[in-house]
């Protein structure tokens, strides 16, 4: 958004809340007076005027409820929001909406503008003059930069114009513009946006023409026409949705008819590129992103990116288009987005309902073999699944807890293998106090892992492991507390937890072969105190471990 539409949206924010006559005036000072002969009210001496969330500051202030002009002197400070409005002087009409302020600099926190001006004024229902104007988003009386101007005036809803205006660098006039237009719209509004032009060897001369179009309140959508001297014409729409602060999206589309119709092999920068064939002259690229909330307290959370072939995100990287145009889908979402030279492009849609002491989800995703051409048939990941978490739950207000893990994955594949999985862990703990100061925590667990496979040629095999654990955990906490006069704190607290914990754990399987596209944790103790296998077979192993830590 530019200067001059925040500096309008300003206005008009600040302008509908002091027009609500609903909302009273609250008023405080040393002394307060009337006058019933000149209809006169009279402030003075820490003088506070609050109204909807605004406080006045100054030292006088006179309103003539006759004539319904307000006067106020001796320095004045209105501050709404974090916004701040300082002067020497102000008058103000009520009847007319319109005023003045002498010396007059404006705060706008939202995006740090510093506006300053001799003389601010309002004219009209709508329009406003600053003289001797300058804005700048340094603090400090000697900005680096600022923009100048002699005169600023701003219509809300149209158009604003600045006379003399200066782009300046420690005071020193770099550009200067004789007059200025500029629009002052605090509603967005469809149009034309500023074209950009480009050149690479690879697409040769660019030109892009975006057009904006501002659907609705909560949805709106960039249109791009881009034509590539040496690739042909590219179509791409960006569309934009926001219901609320939980339920959002974007999606994006990109296709092309390159002129390019197959990939030189012989061509050393198309090598670079990536080393397979490319035999499709339609180039296209979908991605987006949408979190939705649903009836039922269901959250939907939805990532697309599918491509047409490997080279495209690398070929179109750089300039106007790719990888790196359009919105930054990680800071966006919140999710992380595939880097270009993955070997697979993630498309996924994901439910889940999380109440206070459970998770449930399902997902769905697929993976494009991007990389490599030859792998598309051959991939072998979840394509869907279900989780349910039970988070620790009391039992019968005993010392006993009871929590539960258990997910179900299917994977599918062309030409490769397909099956389920099916993963169960329960868990209890039961955690004890031996006197005031030791902690004393046994837990026992039981974990299944069954896998049931196909292959192409409808071969099938079944596999599983069972996992029985039970540890204990010893704790307690030494801890002090210091005195300490440091900057603004006056003590510190230093704490230490010894912990010592034993663990056994028992394996069964039904086979040595490790499952073929979502290996069983064996335990993984690579490095422990104490770690002993009683059965050399490979199909029955039990483990100790010992361990002592400090947290």
């Amino acid at each position: 958004m530019s200067a001059g539409n925040l500096f309008a949206q300003n206005l008009q924010t600040k302008r509908g809340l002091l027009d609500d006559d609903a909302i009273p005036w609250d008023i405080t000072a040393k002394s307060l007076t009337y006058n019933e002969k000149e209809g006169t009210y009279l402030a003075e001496g820490d003088v506070v005027i609050t109204k909807a969330g605004q406080t006045l500051f100054t030292e006088h202030a006179e309103f003539n409820v006759k004539t319904g002009i307000a006067r106020v002197s001796g320095g004045l400070r209105l501050e709404t929001e974090g916004d701040v409005v300082t002067g020497r002087e102000g008058t103000f009409n009520l009847n007319t909406r319109t005023g003045e302020i002498v010396d007059a600099s404006l705060f706008l926190r939202a995006n740090h503008y510093y506006i300053r001006g001799s003389h601010m004024e309002k004219v009209g229902e709508d329009t406003y003059v600053v003289q001797e104007c300058s804005l700048t988003t340094c603090d400090g009386a000697n900005p680096d930069w600022t923009i100048t101007g002699s005169e600023v005036k701003v219509t809300i809803e149209g158009y604003g114009t600045v006379k003399h205006s200066a782009f300046r660098v420690k005071g020193l006039p770099i550009i200067y513009v004789p007059y200025m237009i500029f629009p002052a719209k605090t509603k967005r509004q469809s149009g034309l946006l500023p074209p950009r032009v480009g050149y690479s060897t690879l697409n040769g001369g660019e030109l892009e023409i975006p057009f904006y179009w501002a659907i609705s309140d909560q949805t709106d959508a960039t249109f791009y026409g881009r034509f590539m001297s040496r690739r042909g014409y590219m179509q791409g729409v960006e569309f934009r949705y926001i219901e609320d602060e939980d339920s959002e999206g974007v999606l994006e589309f990109d296709i092309l008819s390159d002129m390019e119709k197959t990939k030189n092999m012989t061509d050393k920068d198309a090598l670079e590129i990536s080393p397979f064939a490319r035999t499709n002259s339609t180039r296209y690229w979908l991605r987006g992103w949408a979190d939705q909330e649903l009836p039922l307290d269901v959250s939907a959370r939805l990532d697309a990116d599918y491509v047409s072939d490997q080279d495209y995100l690398r070929e179109f990287e750089e300039k106007l288009f790719g990888f790196s145009s359009r919105t930054n889908m990680d800071e966006k979402s919140n999710r992380p987005f595939q880097e270009k030279r993955s070997p697979t492009r993630r498309s996924a849609l994901r439910l889940s309902r999380d109440g206070e002491s459970y998770s449930l989800q399902g997902i769905g995703s697929y993976y494009q073999p991007a990389e490599d051409p030859a792998d598309k048939n051959m991939m072998q990941e979840p394509v869907g699944g279900l989780n349910f978490t039970l988070l620790p739950e009391q039992i019968r207000g005993l010392p006993v807890f009871f929590n539960l893990e258990s997910n179900y994955d299917y994977v599918w594949s062309d030409e490769a293998n397909k099956g389920h999985s099916i993963s169960i862990s329960p868990q209890v703990n039961f955690p004890l106090w031996i006197g005031p100061y030791v902690q004393f925590e046994p837990s026992f667990s039981y974990t299944y892992n069954g896998l049931w496979a196909e292959d192409n040629e409808g071969k099938r095999e079944n596999q599983y492991q069972t996992v029985y654990e039970a540890s204990t955990r010893l704790a307690t906490n030494v801890e002090r507390v210091y005195d300490l006069q440091w900057f603004n704190a006056d003590r510190v607290r230093h704490k230490i937890s010894p912990v010592l914990t034993y663990l056994y754990r028992g394996y069964r399987t039904n086979g040595d072969n490790t499952p073929w596209f979502s290996p069983i944790d064996r335990g993984g103790y690579e490095s422990p105190w104490f770690d002993s296998i009683y059965q050399e077979d490979d199909e029955d192993k039990s483990r100790n471990r010992i361990a002592f830590a400090l947290e």
